[in-house]
């Protein structure tokens, strides 16, 4: 569990990187569903903008976020 507000940029983050793993599972059984593709498409750059936008307001919170996110 995270610390993070529910609300909050940080969360929405975790949250979409949820998403985007359960859909690129998705996707490696289905490779021709092109509404999914276009889906997951959409939701990593919503998170990169996030990630954008929370690395330049709280670096901690960036820091963290981009840890978990490879381990």
């Amino acid at each position: 569990m995270n610390n993070f507000k529910v609300g909050s940029h940080p969360y929405q983050v975790v949250e979409l990187t949820k998403r985007i793993e359960r859909l690129t599972a998705h996707l490696k059984n289905f490779r021709k569903d092109n509404v999914s593709k276009l889906s997951l498409f959409k939701l990593v750059s919503k998170r990169k903008r996030f990630l954008k936008y929370i690395k330049r307001r709280d670096f901690e919170a960036y820091q963290i976020l981009t840890t978990k996110k490879k381990s």
